[in-house]
């Protein structure tokens, strides 16, 4: 049987970028998802789904929680007379317009989130999980499974609201 991704195009970006995720932090098996709303990633609604997958994937017990990366989870460093300053870009889901435009604005000066974490045209917004090396064999075979036609599933139970 033929595996899926001999027929898929390896130059796509959604392929690509996958690729530079694996390198940019260290994993070589994961889970990319993408967070997308085309008027924008700065949206209450858009934050709020993030930040509530990426706690929904540091809950699997197959994922360490300290595996899995994304805007929420982001330390925003910044230089200092002292040193360094680092905190989270939010903790709370930002509300209003001002305090989602100082979000973009810190995103924007931190080249390790900016076009990363969040896409340049500030779209699409990341969230990556390392999963483990057993997570196919094993104990942990029922969370993720190759189906009759080599394709992957993997079991998480989500429910978006809003």
């Amino acid at each position: 049987m033929a595996c899926p991704f001999e027929y898929t195009y390896p130059l796509h970006p959604a392929f690509v970028y996958s690729n530079q995720a694996e390198e940019w932090f260290d994993i070589e098996d994961g889970i990319n998802i993408a967070i997308e709303n085309l008027e924008g990633i700065y949206k209450t609604a858009s934050l709020q789904k993030l930040k509530d997958l990426t706690k929904a994937l540091q809950k699997l017990e197959q994922i360490e929680k300290d595996d899995v990366f994304s805007l929420y989870t982001a330390d925003n460093i910044i230089g200092t007379e002292d040193g360094m300053d680092v905190k989270a870009f939010f903790k709370k889901v930002p509300a209003d317009s001002d305090a989602l435009l100082e979000l973009r604005d810190k995103v924007r000066t931190n080249d390790m989130v900016a076009g990363r974490l969040v896409s340049a045209d500030e779209t699409t917004a990341l969230i990556i999980a390392e999963i483990g090396a057993n997570i196919f064999t094993g104990d942990e075979g029922d969370f993720a499974q190759y189906d009759d036609n080599d394709m992957l599933t993997i079991k998480v139970e989500y429910t978006f609201e809003g």
